[in-house]
């Protein structure tokens, strides 16, 4: 994720008025005619920067299934999953509420103004193992026709669970690793990300709850460009993952050797001075208290010998494995703080 601009000092807000207001586009159909349609039940505001006018913003939302094109069929499709996915799938809803207290949280930060990248990570959404592409005799009856269902969502994860052993002898017999996957690809979606032409590559950032916080330890501790780091439920020690909590976690978590050069905090402690912030959950399963509470210490202590004690945070909040909206919001002021 990134921005472009940084939080004005001096600001004005003006809110949009819904009931006088309305969206409108024009898109090409077919290379030979314009298709115009708008939107209605926009709503926001326009925040003016008295000091800096290239500094205002405006935050809108547009309730999709206003969008009219004059074609009520045309503006059924377009309020499908091929399109605006007007309808949020029931397994999301389920996600976002047990996890991000009903908040679309990469949407949340959008609004402030932010440019967003959520790329999938390999073997998720459309980076998942097809089973057309699994020898027939480990498919357990499962295809890959209507991906959508509820039920064949839950075979699939189960079945998928199953054989990440699988996966991972794999790729340590190719010489790389599940972590080593997830990072080449997100340097790849970083260096989309940057070259767009309203990104500011020297204003980047990258967080991420639970598998996406492994990601941003990774992102973060290894590539320059990540200016601000939020990593949020994953920060612990090997020595909790070896003595305690090693039955709770993934696959996807394990690099072969690198626990004998660097501890798990010291991966993200090689970002220093960079700014970093670590949330984590007090009652998280996935790790003990002491042993994130030492995580801590150990990050602590490296950015205070580089002289950069403020630009290093950790958060502890009540609670299970999540990132609600306390967490969130704590998060965004960070970003926006040093971005």
């Amino acid at each position: 994720m990134s921005t472009a601009t940084s939080a004005p000092t001096s600001t004005i807000t003006w809110k949009i008025d819904p009931a006088h207001s309305r969206a409108e586009f024009k898109v090409k159909h077919m290379m030979i005619s314009n298709v115009k349609g708008s939107f209605n039940g926009v709503a926001g505001t326009l925040i003016e920067d008295t000091a800096d006018p290239t500094r205002s913003r405006v935050e809108a939302t547009i309730e999709i299934s206003t969008i009219s094109t004059g074609d009520e069929q045309r503006d059924t499709h377009l309020k499908s999953a091929d399109f605006f996915h007007h309808e949020q799938h029931p397994v999301m809803k389920d996600h976002q509420k047990e996890y991000y207290e009903n908040f679309a949280w990469a949407n949340e930060i959008a609004k402030r103004g932010f440019v967003v990248l959520v790329p999938d990570a390999f073997t998720f959404a459309s980076r998942r193992v097809m089973l057309q592409d699994v020898p027939i005799d480990l498919r357990q009856d499962l295809t890959d026709e209507d991906p959508e269902n509820p039920v064949h969502i839950e075979a699939y994860n189960k079945w998928a669970g199953q054989h990440e052993h699988v996966m991972a002898k794999s790729l340590f017999c190719a010489g790389t690793s599940w972590p080593g996957v997830f990072f080449a690809e997100d340097q790849k979606a970083l260096d989309i990300l940057c070259a767009r032409a309203d990104v500011d590559p020297a204003r980047v950032g990258c967080g991420g709850l639970s598998g996406g916080g492994l990601r941003t330890v990774m992102m973060a501790g290894l590539d320059p460009r990540i200016k601000c780091a939020v990593p949020v439920g994953f920060m612990s020690t090997w020595k909790d993952f070896l003595l305690n909590k090693s039955f709770t976690h993934t696959w996807m978590l394990y690099v072969p050797m690198l626990p004998k050069e660097l501890d798990f905090p010291e991966i993200l402690g090689l970002r220093v001075p960079l700014a970093t912030l670590v949330l984590n959950d007090s009652e998280d399963d996935l790790y003990t208290l002491p042993e994130m509470q030492r995580a801590d210490k150990i990050l602590a202590e490296v950015y205070q010998k580089a002289g950069a004690a403020n630009r290093y945070k950790c958060s502890f909040y009540p609670g299970p494995h999540k990132f609600d909206a306390k967490m969130q919001a704590e998060a965004f002021d960070w970003f926006e703080k040093w971005l």
